[in-house]
């Protein structure tokens, strides 16, 4: 990790035998001991492996909403609270971005579809909510490390790489010294697992798409194969959800509103977690940003 941060500035790890090797157990075991959504062990979880990376600071997006394991603003305080406790009594600098899981972020769900979103939004595309995302936590992160003087500035240098390839050569790069393929930056599709099928979820109704519930979604794609219901099951990274139209969304009826992407496996209940994911009803007011507030 420290040769990989040293030469390109970036890594992605888990767990391993020497670093937080008891977080690993615990981690492996909370999906399925019902205890997920404990804040203790979430708050634990969360520092211990920044603390064992020998952080000076970190930038947190924490989610709520009823697609988040933080559903109401009371739980979400608490465990914001505990975060902040521990940063604190670590000499830790901490900045917690709360932002908003009641829909869906991006176009996608599901392991390779997401990889895909992810490349499309490092060559300056891909949905608005997800770039939103990536703009203002990595401005916070440049303010923590002292890289700018303002939010606004930071926001403007993260922009500034996406649009400029910058960010999408420091991907390749960290595929690539990290033992993957680079090649799928430029060929995602024939390189990125694919279902074998792919089944349109049609409006029911014309109307406005006033919801689309992430907690049916997320059990989408779980029972087709995108998460683990036991610790011995294996992930089928090519499953998922695609949407077509999303939260605001005027639609007529029989048009597509989301593609599921399966192999077969439970896609019939999985269709049905979908259909029922959207609320189509007249006109109401939403929201375009994610963000709901920044605690520094």
């Amino acid at each position: 990790m420290e040769k990989i941060l040293s030469k390109i500035g970036v890594c992605i790890m888990e767990q391993t035998e020497r670093i937080v090797p008891a977080d690993r157990i615990l981690y492996a075991l909370r999906d399925v001991t019902g205890t997920a959504e404990s804040i203790p062990l979430i708050a634990s979880s969360i520092m211990s492996k920044k603390l064992a990376e020998d952080i000076d600071g970190l930038v947190i997006d924490c989610k709520m909403g009823q697609g988040a394991l933080m559903k109401n603003k009371s739980d979400t305080f608490k465990l914001i609270e505990a975060l902040k406790l521990i940063a604190k009594h670590s000499e830790k600098e901490i900045t917690i971005v709360l932002t908003d899981m009641n829909d869906p972020i991006g176009n996608t769900v599901g392991n390779a579809l997401e990889i895909e979103e992810s490349i499309d939004v490092l060559k300056g595309e891909g949905p608005g909510d997800t770039k939103e995302l990536i703009v203002v936590l990595g401005a916070e992160m440049l303010l923590c490390g002292g890289l700018c003087d303002t939010a606004k500035e930071g926001e403007d240098q993260i922009r500034e790489v996406l649009n400029n390839g910058k960010a999408l050569e420091v991907f390749r790069s960290l595929i690539e010294i990290q033992g993957g393929d680079p090649n799928v930056i430029d060929k995602p599709k024939e390189l990125l697992p694919q279902a074998k099928h792919s089944t349109p979820i049609l409006a029911p109704s014309t109307g406005v798409i006033t919801e689309v519930l992430s907690e049916k979604i997320a059990k989408a794609a779980l029972i087709l194969g995108g998460g683990k219901e036991t610790k011995a099951d294996v992930i089928d990274p090519s499953v998922g959800v695609e949407f077509t139209a999303k939260r605001g969304t005027h639609i007529n009826k029989g048009d597509p509103m989301a593609f599921v992407r399966h192999n077969g496996h439970r896609d019939d209940e999985a269709i049905r977690y979908v259909q029922e994911a959207y609320k189509i009803k007249d006109p109401s007011e939403t929201t375009d940003s994610r963000i709901i507030n920044i605690f520094r």
